[in-house]
């Protein structure tokens, strides 16, 4: 429909919020780390986000 489904990640000066639910649509990470990614990942690319419980949980 007309809603906006799409997920921003970018990088935070406030580390401290990272993990938290301040906005809906956004995944934030300490820029060194988007630095470091920016130039590997192609614009448009698929990222798959799981929550920390999932990602302590071996997949096969």
């Amino acid at each position: 429909g007309n809603r906006d489904t799409y997920l921003r990640i970018h990088g935070t000066p406030e580390p401290e919020s990272i993990g938290g639910r301040v906005s809906s649509g956004c995944v934030r990470m300490v820029m060194a780390h988007i630095n470091m990614l920016y130039p590997n990942v192609k614009t448009g690319s698929t990222a798959y986000l799981y929550s920390a419980e999932d990602s302590l949980v071996p997949r096969s």
